[in-house]
């Protein structure tokens, strides 16, 4: 009989996190013999391997694997290997510098379970800095607010056909958690919400998510390039301005891809300030023109 869940556990130099997250892990009010966890380990260069395989293989799990995959370099790629070999109908990407609360994955699966079916479930969390923390209440799935912002986190519950049928997660964007939602949302899949934070997003420097702040503009364009049916053409429009380097397309805020509204008033906006310029040029060369050739301008 397979396991209730998956849980995929994709590393990098993290073993400073791996005790708590484990002890996590065994906190779970949930019957860890119905659970199967794969450790995927993208090329540490820390003591990963080894204070995963301890700590792993002192759970009671239904299974622990773990899997030195060697550089993949990006969430993405390490997420979808230990997905294809998981066996659950239901699975989880957790993230092992992150702490899911006891009630995590009982509540998930509960929720996942009930008779409207959803196949992703999420739930608020704590957001823990080294210095405060606070409470973060998502909002409810809509996937008209999932075209301008990622209201999920990757840690969710999700039917593990959500990942077969959308063909896993793509790496050719740093936001490639808001992109394989978009898919799921595009290809139909459902989605419910816990209002109780369940478990604790740990910021610190080394969160790849961090380094994604450069890469803003084009991780969103990918996003839309990626699923241009999710998106209106103006959109896509703006997307393509980005991949093109335009001169009117801005990525605009970190996070949030723009409206159709706002993308109209981003090129009304550029063509009134180049017809402006435009039109200071050609009065500055006409006054060139009309001087007497012994005039030097100043």
């Amino acid at each position: 009989m397979p396991p209730r869940i998956s849980i995929i556990i994709p590393n990098h130099n993290y073993a400073p996190f791996l005790p708590e997250f484990f002890a996590a892990l065994e906190a779970q009010t949930m019957d860890l013999g119905q659970v199967e966890a794969i450790f995927v380990d993208d090329d540490s260069r820390d003591d990963s391997l080894a204070v995963a395989q301890r700590l792993g293989n002192d759970l009671p799990l239904a299974r622990f694997e773990l899997v030195a995959s060697g550089r993949l370099g990006h969430p993405a790629l390490t997420r979808n290997l230990g997905l294809g070999l998981a066996t659950a109908e239901n699975v989880a990407c957790l993230d092992p510098d992150d702490l899911p609360a006891p009630e995590f994955l009982e509540a998930c699966l509960k929720r996942i379970d009930a008779p409207d079916a959803p196949q992703v479930v999420y739930c608020d969390y704590v957001e823990q800095s080294p210095s405060d923390s606070r409470r973060v209440s998502l909002p409810d799935f809509d996937p008209e607010v999932l075209s301008t912002q990622n209201i999920l986190t990757m840690a969710a519950v999700f039917k593990r056909e959500v990942w077969t049928t959308g063909q896993g997660f793509r790496a050719n964007t740093a936001y490639e958690d808001w992109d394989f939602w978009v898919r799921a949302a595009e290809l139909g899949f459902s989605f419910a919400r816990i209002p109780r934070p369940l478990y604790v997003y740990r910021q610190h420097q080394d969160n790849f998510s961090s380094s994604a702040v450069a890469q803003d503009g084009a991780a969103k364009a990918a996003i839309v390039a990626n699923t241009p049916d999710f998106f209106h053409p103006e959109v896509r429009r703006w997307a393509t301005g980005i991949a093109m380097a335009r001169a009117w397309a801005t990525p605009g805020p970190r996070g949030l891809i723009p409206r159709a509204q706002d993308v109209r008033r981003l090129r009304e906006l550029y063509r009134t300030i180049k017809g402006r310029l435009d039109s200071m040029v050609d009065m500055a060369l006409s006054a060139d023109e009309g001087m007497p050739p012994w005039r030097v301008a100043s």
